[in-house]
Formats: C-alpha cells, structure tokens, sequence
C-alpha cells in the first residue's frame, strides 16, 4: 500500500468516527427534545362547540372537546382536536359517517399517541331504530374506518399500536354476569380480547343510603389497563394481556359534617385520573341537607388509603380534571360567557 493509501485510508476512518460522533449527539438531541416536550403548564383553547353541549379532555398530548347532546345536524360539526399549543387540527361530524343515521350521541371520544381518534357513538335512523358504531379518524382527520358493535361503549382508550379499549356492557344473549367490562379492537375493527367478567366485580353500592355516584373511567398507562366504576366504588387494573387482574373496592374518603348534621352524606365523585405511580386522583363532593364539601383526594394502591390534596394550605387550579400528562395532572376550566377553554397542569401536592 502506498503512503497516499494509507493517508487516505486513515482520513477516511477518522472522518467515519466523526460522523459516528456526531450522529450520536444529533440522536440524543432528538431524544432529549422528544422527552422534553409535554403538554404546557398552562394554555387557552378557544373552541365553537357552545359551553352548555361541550365536554372535554386531555389526552397523549392532544386535547378533544365534544358536543355531548343528541345531534341532528349534518352541518355542524361535534367533535373537535386542538394539538398540546391549542392548534385546532381539525373538526369532524360523526352524522356523516353512519350510514342511514339522522341523529347521533356521542358517549365517548379518545385520542391515541399516534394521532388515532376513536369517537363511541349511539345513533338512530329515520324509524327510530338505535345502534351502536365506533369510528376511527387518522390523524388528519380522515375516515378510517366506521363499524356497527352489538354492545354498549361508555368509555374509549387507544394504546400506541392503534387498539382500541372500550368499557362497555354485552346487548346479546350471554349471561350478563358473565360478560366481560372491557373489550379490545384493533385498527381493523376485529375484537381480538375480552376481559374482567363482570361476576368477578363487587356489588353495586345500596342506593338506599344516599351513597350518590358519579362518572365511570378508563384509561391506559404504559403497561396496565385500568377503570373506575363508581357505583361500585371499584378501581379495576390488570395488565394489557389481561393477566395480573386487581379489583379494589377503595370505598370514599371520610367526611364529618361540621354541623353534626346526620349520617345520610351523599357522596358524588367527578372524572378521575390514575398516575404511573399507582395515585388514584378524583374530585369528591359531600352534602347532606345542610352542609356540603368539594375536594380532591388521592388513593394510594400502597396504603390503601385516602388523602385530602386539595386544602387551605394546598391550592389546585380550578376546574375538573381532564387529563394526565406524566405525572402531572391537568385540569379544565372553562365559563359560560367565554368560548375559551383554560387548561393548567400541575405536580401530584
């Protein structure tokens, strides 16, 4: 090999390392970057969807509002997504979708990591006859796909390879007690999981004793699936092959009226989150007939115990709870003289 080669040779092998070098520093640039970004301390979404129709959340990044009431008007739109800085993306009208449809009631909507949105709708046709679709849009907004289900959906969750988790109830002839909560779909519509039957949950609480209710939830964290059922005062986790099942009938938090007013303390729970850490948030209102109480509180899996976030001492943003971002909590506020929706997150107190 000639001494020119080997110069050659040797810049070449240096300028590989570097380039090397330098690709591993762009790597962790992007990395870093794409860790860093999360959803604003604090933004405003100013929406069309008029405050007495309108419900909302916060999800993987992306927020949604809806127009929950039962529509029949194929020009307006119900549903629309606004990116974590307050974009509006885009706005859909689920009427359109359903083929024979002259009404629609949106009774969930949910957006994956990959843009995915998922809307759970109950429609009815020209002789009144109802039936239940699932929509997906892309994240463009596009169609893509609408699909009859021959059960109920109250709540949607989408995972990052495009499934769909529905919490729902059975409308064939199965043993009701025997049919599963949550149902999983993938992107082509095909059921392909069934879990937690409904017999293996705790009864209903006695609604005799004032006990009040609330919202039912679900959600995804990284590697479990979990819902809230109110009425039964259950969290329900297990992980995503549907192994590790754990129900916990985590009661309500203890209140004693100031005024000694009586046992008869109807407590309602509002929307709930759950924390990679095992935190169980929800705002929980008591009243009896003469006194009331609004806080939030967390349980934790650990102590198997309630506790008061929310205090004199301890200032939360106001609004409900619409979302997660991490570990952080995000709430919503919005006003009925304002199309504006105030969106703020904070740290678990």
């Amino acid at each position: 090999m000639t001494k020119g080669h080997s110069c050659c040779l040797g810049f070449l092998s240096r300028l590989t390392v570097l380039a090397g070098v330098v690709a591993l520093l762009l790597a962790g640039l992007v990395g870093s970057l794409v860790a860093a970004a999360s959803f604003p301390a604090a933004i405003s979404v100013k929406v069309s969807i008029p405050y007495e129709q309108r419900t909302f959340k916060v999800q993987n990044d992306f927020v949604v509002v809806w127009q929950f009431r039962r529509w029949s008007d194929k020009n307006q739109d119900q549903i629309e997504l606004f990116s974590r800085f307050g974009e509006r993306l885009f706005t859909l009208n689920p009427l359109k979708a359903i083929r024979g449809a002259t009404e629609v009631s949106i009774w969930d909507v949910a957006v994956g990591p990959t843009g995915l949105l998922a809307v759970a709708a109950v429609s009815a046709d020209e002789e009144g006859r109802r039936a239940v679709s699932l929509l997906l849009y892309s994240s463009s907004g596009g169609l893509v796909r609408a699909y009859s289900l021959d059960r109920m959906v109250r709540r949607l969750a989408v995972d990052e390879d495009e499934n769909v988790w529905a919490l729902g109830e059975n409308w064939g002839d199965e043993d009701p007690a025997l049919v599963p909560v949550v149902f999983k779909y993938n992107r082509n519509g095909e059921l392909v999981g069934r879990y937690v039957p409904r017999v293996e949950l705790p009864p209903i609480i006695n609604g005799d004793s004032g006990t009040g209710a609330g919202p039912d939830a679900m959600g995804l964290t990284e590697a479990r699936v979990w819902f809230w059922l109110p009425d039964r005062r259950a969290l329900v986790t297990f992980h995503r092959d549907g192994t590790h099942i754990e129900i916990s009938q985590i009661g309500a938090p203890d209140w004693a009226p100031p005024d000694a007013s009586g046992s008869n303390v109807e407590v309602m729970f509002g929307w709930p989150c759950l924390l990679s850490t095992d935190a169980f948030v929800v705002p929980v209102s008591f009243r009896t007939a003469t006194a009331s109480d609004h806080a939030v509180y967390a349980w934790g899996k650990g102590k198997a115990a309630w506790k008061k976030l929310s205090s004199a001492a301890t200032t939360l943003p106001k609004g409900s709870i619409v979302g997660t971002d991490g570990d952080r909590i995000v709430f919503g506020a919005a006003r009925s003289d304002r199309p504006e929706i105030e969106f703020e997150s904070v740290d678990l107190p």
